[in-house]
């Protein structure tokens, strides 16, 4: 069963410890992923809404960027 997690949290799948993170989407059992929409913690992958268009990565070239911060003010 593919889900979608609507929550952050924590749990086991077959014996193992796992974390999922909202906006998730994984493939577990059909007893895990009863269990986690039982809860509220997740939807089925199906029942996801299709209707938002899909967005490509964007990699971004910067030019002359610093990392961290300064005490020189326009120095």
């Amino acid at each position: 069963m593919r889900i979608k997690c609507t929550t952050r949290f924590k749990d086991t799948v077959d014996g193992l410890p796992a974390s999922f993170e909202k906006g998730d989407v994984r493939s577990v059992s059909e007893r895990d992923g009863a269990r986690f929409i039982g809860h509220g913690w997740a939807v089925e992958e199906s029942d996801v809404p299709k209707d938002v268009p899909f967005q490509p990565s964007v990699d971004l070239d910067v030019h002359k960027s610093k990392l961290g911060s300064s005490d020189n003010l326009g120095a």
